[in-house]
């Protein structure tokens, strides 16, 4: 958490919003969780357990624009 908040005030000393899921606050924690994620996957390859699933509560707003 103290991470999301750097995470978004950071950006706000430069007149940016910090928006947590689109803006400069979700690509720095993206920068953080991803790496995590590749190790996550690299285990099961490795032979983790088949039964162990993985489950990733990405934000479909980045994902969205306008038209």
């Amino acid at each position: 958490m103290e991470s999301r908040v750097i995470d978004e005030q950071v950006p706000l000393q430069y007149g940016v919003l910090g928006q947590e899921t689109t803006g400069p606050g979700g690509f720095a924690m993206a920068l953080r969780t991803i790496p995590v994620m590749l190790d996550l996957r690299q285990d099961r390859a490795r032979g983790g357990r088949p039964e162990h699933g993985c489950l990733n509560f990405t934000n479909p707003a980045g994902s969205l624009r306008k038209q």
